[in-house]
């Protein structure tokens, strides 16, 4: 039952007045129910809302008490109540919660006024009445939402606080009572700041001074040292709440823990710059496999160049001394030789050894000989071989060396080649 200061106005000095008449043409149509007691509590009197409400009629509810239509457990306090009413505080208004004949809860608020004798003893009592159920239903409803909403924040895996402008907490669940190894008693009406760092000080007050019911949001990582020396790191969403005049009341901060995610990032920073490492090794590696080809195609040019001056200088006169000296035969492998070195330190022999033309070492010879005006029965005869097998193998050089104009002289072609 819930007692309070009675200053509606259907329960004034007038209505009091019309009731203490018995002035049933007055309260019958009203919607508030109304009836009259005495000392006694019994009833003297009701109007035909009061009826209806408790379901009652009105010569059978005359004659009984007052307290029938109060709950049996509010009964007692009721009747203390009225009796404790004097000239100096002749009114009591109270609340009471009963259930109704399906066993639906129903709230019913009282007005009751006592009337006293020159002498104060009282003479009667006036009630009105008013079922106020529906105005409770809402108080119900915001209560079992809230109920639901705790519910569901305490089930969280984040952290969920709530504090004030001092920084006292008014609100924590489960997870953050566990993150500090308290209990919600030990946290609830205290300052968190014993349990954070400077820097995060620091953060929460900026965070104070510079928060707008337009940009009431901040989201920040922090980093913390716990109880154990382990650093882990937390990510805070903290809001700002204002009340309707734009005045910050409270602050809510929903933490979660980010520290694998940190580590994750960290292994990845350091990856990167293992690879850039490596990179940069293998650049420098590749640079210097650059400078070593580099100075191998030096060295080969070096080589060739010493070649072709051996073969121009030393080898080609002396197979000129031995051409002049020797037989017929003999001088024609001789000027055969003497013209492969030439051709070994031109770009022809060169061009005749790549790989892509795919010749045989025979064809090579055969090329050779032809660039050199020799027909094919001198080929022949040199190579000891017949002159179809040689026929092949100027077939083969002409198909591989791509000449399909039959018009085209493979002497010719190799000399300008």
């Amino acid at each position: 039952m819930i007692l309070q200061e009675d200053k509606r106005p259907h329960v004034n000095r007038e209505l009091r007045k019309q009731m203490a008449n018995g002035d049933d043409v007055v309260f019958k149509d009203v919607p508030e129910f109304a009836c009259q007691f005495l000392p006694d509590f019994t009833i003297t009197y009701v109007n035909q809302a009061c009826c209806r409400y408790f379901g009652v009629r009105q010569e059978d509810v005359i004659g009984q008490s007052f307290m029938t239509l109060i709950s049996k457990k509010n009964q007692p306090t009721v009747g203390q109540y009225l009796l404790a009413l004097n000239p100096g505080n002749p009114v009591l208004a109270f609340e009471h919660r009963t259930p109704n004949a399906s066993g639906e809860t129903q709230w019913q608020e009282w007005s009751i006024a006592a009337v006293f004798h020159h002498l104060e003893n009282t003479v009667h009592f006036h009630a009105i009445g008013r079922d106020i159920t529906m105005s409770k239903t809402p108080d119900k409803n915001i209560e079992h939402t809230e109920r639901q909403y705790r519910a569901v924040v305490e089930d969280q895996m984040e952290l969920v606080c709530r504090y004030g402008p001092d920084f006292k907490l008014t609100f924590v669940n489960q997870a953050y009572c566990r993150y500090h190894g308290k209990k919600p008693n030990e946290l609830l009406g205290q300052s968190f700041l014993p349990y954070v760092g400077p820097e995060v000080k620091r953060e929460v007050l900026e965070f104070i001074k510079s928060a707008t019911p337009d940009h009431p949001v901040v989201t920040t990582p922090q980093r913390i040292t716990n109880k154990n020396g382990e650093t882990i790191w937390v990510e805070w969403c903290r809001r700002a709440l204002f009340d309707d005049d734009g005045n910050l009341y409270a602050i809510q901060g929903v933490g979660r823990d980010i520290t694998e995610f940190k580590k994750a990032e960290a292994a990845l920073r350091s990856s990167k710059e293992a690879l850039h490492k490596k990179n940069a090794e293998l650049e420098h590696k590749n640079a210097a496999l650059n400078e070593l080809l580099e100075q191998i195609e030096i060295q080969k040019k070096h080589i060739k160049d010493e070649v072709i001056a051996n073969t121009e200088d030393l080898l080609i006169p002396i197979l000129q001394q031995l051409i002049a000296k020797g037989s017929k035969l003999d001088n024609r492998y001789l000027t055969l030789i003497k013209r492969s070195l030439e051709d070994l330190t031109s770009s022809f022999g060169r061009k005749i050894t790549q790989r892509s033309l795919k010749l045989t070492p025979s064809e090579i010879k055969i090329c050779n000989m032809v660039k050199r005006d020799l027909s094919s029965k001198e080929i022949a005869a040199l190579l000891t071989i017949s002159l179809n097998t040689v026929g092949r193998h100027r077939h083969s050089i002409r198909k591989k060396m791509d000449i399909t104009n039959a018009n085209v002289n493979l002497n010719t072609f190799l000399k300008n080649w």
